[in-house]
């Protein structure tokens, strides 16, 4: 029966106990899991919009705050979740799921595969592609599956591209490891690298999505042209190219300043390493991708 009676007019009793965690209640809100007691004017269909309507906002507030400490203050967002306050701010996985999420969106309008890397690129195109017999295998794995080498080269982007949506968190541990060994002299607990990482890499999916949309007019217009979709993506690459390593430098020295607590020199020196030790953990990823595909088929 409902606690508003059996009449379902009358109004409910005041609640000695929280509906959801069951703590004795104290006042209107409870002072263990937060959850508000309900009063007469919260059963109305007005009451129900008001809600929504506030729960979007401080959604759309927080985001655009989080957003605005991300991209403006490196490594203040990460400063501001270790002093406590969160609550003005998405969680740091909650940003970097969203993060991720538009990415993957805007990816296929995108002139470049990002954290995907298709089967030729793989082969041909990576540090370790001499290294290891990557063609070989793919070559052994169509056989096996009795398909031709095209028909499973395929096969293989598609699937490698859904998996990249998933290994992509992969390269958050293993740049927190990476700054642990690097900072090894500095206090900072595992926990700290790991929010400064997922940070990092919610700050460099925005990026593509930022690049991606820099170019929306002539996006627009290259729907109705080959030729001018050409010219976009050529353009975008370009701007992939030039301007990103500059923005993750300037993103890094900034974090290393702010959160780490380094002087001018000693954050450019690091800032050098850590965008080195970037690179070695995208190619890792894209082995890592590499292996994880070929094992799925």
């Amino acid at each position: 029966m409902s606690e508003r009676g059996a009449s379902g007019n009358d109004p409910a009793p005041k609640p000695d106990h929280c509906a959801s965690c069951g703590a004795v209640l104290n006042g209107p809100f409870c002072h263990q899991c937060g959850e508000r007691v309900l009063v007469d004017k919260d059963w109305s269909v007005s009451a129900l919009i008001s809600d929504a309507v506030s729960q979007l906002a401080d959604l759309d507030s927080r985001l655009l705050r989080s957003l605005r400490w991300l991209v403006l203050r490196p490594g203040g967002l990460a400063g501001e979740f270790f002093a406590g306050r969160r609550v003005p701010y998405l969680r740091p996985l909650q940003l970097f799921v969203l993060a991720n999420v538009v990415y993957f969106f805007v990816q296929s309008w995108a002139p470049f595969t990002g954290y995907n890397t298709p089967l030729a690129s793989q082969i041909g195109q990576q540090i370790y592609s001499g290294i290891i017999p990557a063609e070989a295998w793919a070559t052994d794995k169509a056989s096996a599956l009795n398909l031709g080498f095209a028909e499973f080269e395929e096969m293989y982007n598609v699937r490698s591209d859904v998996l990249a949506r998933t290994l992509v968190f992969l390269m958050v541990p293993a740049l927190a490891l990476f700054l642990k060994l690097i900072l090894f002299r500095q206090p900072n607990r595992p926990v700290e690298h790991t929010v400064v990482a997922i940070h990092y890499y919610a700050f460099e999916l925005l990026i593509i999505f930022g690049v991606v949309a820099s170019f929306w007019p002539h996006l627009v217009f290259a729907v109705f042209s080959l030729e001018a979709l050409a010219s976009y993506r050529s353009a975008a690459w370009v701007l992939m190219e030039l301007g990103i390593e500059p923005i993750k430098g300037v993103y890094w020295y900034l974090t290393l300043r702010r959160f780490y607590g380094f002087a001018r020199l000693p954050a450019l020196a690091l800032t050098l390493i850590v965008l080195a030790g970037l690179l070695l953990i995208t190619f890792g990823y894209r082995l890592t991708l590499l292996l994880a595909t070929l094992w799925s088929l």
